[in-house]
C-alpha cells in the first residue's frame, strides 16, 4: 500500500522534528513525485507545493516508513497538539 501526499504535506512530512528525531534514518522506500520514480531519493528542497507525491514501502530506524507517513498525515490534517510519538 501506497501513501499519497502534497509536496506541501511530504516537506512537512520529512521536516517534522517529533517525527524525525536526531539520528533517525530511511531507506528502501519507493518515492515518485508527479509519477517520476526518484529511485536516488528526493529532498523535501526539490519538491513544490503542489506536487504529487508517492511514497511505498521503505524502512526507517523509528519504524516503517510508509506506516510513519500514513500516521503522520491525518494527524497533521487534523492540526493535532499531541502526536504519537513513533520510536
Amino acid at each position: 500500500m501506497s501513501v499519497k501526499m502534497s509536496g506541501a504535506e511530504f516537506k512537512k512530512f520529512y521536516e517534522d522534528d517529533e517525527f524525525w528525531p536526531d539520528g533517525a534514518w530511511h531507506e528502501d522506500a519507493q518515492i515518485s513525485v508527479d509519477g517520476e520514480d526518484k529511485p536516488d531519493g528526493v529532498e523535501s528542497n526539490e519538491v513544490s507545493d503542489t506536487s504529487v507525491v508517492v511514497i511505498e514501502g521503505g524502512l526507517s530506524s523509528v519504524s516503517n516508513g510508509r506506516m510513519k507517513a500514513r500516521l503522520w498525515k491525518p494527524i497533521s490534517a487534523a492540526g493535532a497538539r499531541s502526536r504519537p510519538r513513533l520510536s
